[in-house]
């Protein structure tokens, strides 16, 4: 005869929880949803999400369905939950659709929920204080004794625009302005987090000494000490073959590495590894000559120098082969070539 279900009256081979399995899952569904609002920045698209912003990577859609996901109460089991999301201009419109078991018993069931959630559209901390111009961090990126090249300048902008995809979608501030000024390039940060990141990652990848430095700027509406941050990232522009004088003597770049310049004396030959921090603070003089290409032939037994096919008359060495050479002050230096 079966069991009357005491909610509908209809008999049934069994009860699931006191009541038929329609009743049951008209009753108890497989999710529910906490009340909630969205907050979305009207400049860069990012949502409120657990307590901090959140910058989309390609448009909001994708943190609005993970909102939702994050106010949903899941009471059985799951398989599947298919989330769309509309906006309108104060509300979000939701379309769910989930696939799951609330009861091992009833098997697998369908549900469709349709919300409306309340919208509300702000301005993030980085929008607010990009818009205020309320500068926080900076870094100055400059060449040490001559201008930034163009090819430098060229790597450093690609070093920033790399920073800024990477941070796009965490929560570190925002570029307010990059602006080229006398040979070098400043950056304008909203945080000062952001500055350190920027300044940090040109002083990895190029030549270069970077000092830091802070001012006290007083407190934030939290009461929390706020703090503006400087970086200068003092890049060494030399290229190997140029020749410097340093305290007095001249030397001709053999390498510029991450740390540190590697000089070869051009009177003597001998070798100079020197730490980048130190070489920015040596008696460097640009002479804006470079080492050149040549060759030391035999002619009748006496050693001459030949440089681009042009015999350039005999020379003391006793060096053969191809060498690098340069002519300061009426005299040509031989440099072995490595």
């Amino acid at each position: 005869m079966g069991v009357p279900c005491p909610i509908c009256g209809r008999n049934v081979d069994r009860l699931v929880g006191g009541m038929c399995a329609d009743c049951y899952r008209e009753r108890n569904r497989l999710v529910e949803f906490k009340r909630f609002k969205a907050l979305i920045c009207g400049e860069c698209g990012a949502v409120f999400v657990k307590g901090r912003w959140v910058k989309p990577r390609t448009g909001p859609r994708g943190l609005l369905e993970k909102l939702l996901k994050d106010h949903m109460v899941v009471r059985g089991h799951v398989d599947h939950v298919d989330v769309r999301v509309s906006i309108a201009e104060d509300a979000l419109e939701y379309h769910v659709s989930v696939r799951g078991s609330i009861e091992p018993v009833l098997g697998d069931q369908e549900e469709t929920h349709v919300l409306s959630v309340p919208l509300v559209i702000d301005l993030c901390p980085d929008c607010r204080a990009n818009q205020a111009k309320r500068e926080m961090g900076m870094v100055q990126v400059r060449g040490f004794l001559k201008p930034l090249s163009r090819t430098a300048m060229r790597k450093v902008m690609l070093i920033i625009d790399s920073v800024v995809r990477d941070s796009s979608t965490k929560n570190v501030g925002s570029i307010i302005d990059v602006e080229e000024v006398a040979g070098g390039i400043d950056v304008r940060t909203t945080t000062n987090r952001l500055a350190r990141i920027i300044a940090s990652e040109i002083h990895r990848n190029v030549p270069s000494r970077m000092l830091e430095t802070q001012k006290d700027t007083g407190y934030d509406r939290s009461g929390r000490r706020t703090y503006r941050y400087t970086a200068s990232v003092l890049v060494v522009p030399f290229e190997p073959d140029d020749i410097l004088r340093v305290d007095g003597r001249y030397y001709m770049v053999e390498r510029i590495g991450r740390k540190s310049v590697r000089l070869r004396d051009v009177a003597s030959g001998g070798a100079l590894e020197v730490p980048i921090s130190r070489f920015t603070r040596m008696n460097v003089i640009e002479t804006g000559m470079r080492a050149e290409i040549g060759e030391i032939v035999e002619v009748d037994g006496s050693p001459r120098l030949v440089s681009k096919g042009k015999d350039m008359g005999p020379i003391d060495t006793a060096l053969r082969g191809r060498v690098k050479y340069v002519r300061l002050e009426d005299k040509v230096y031989i440099i072995a070539v490595a």
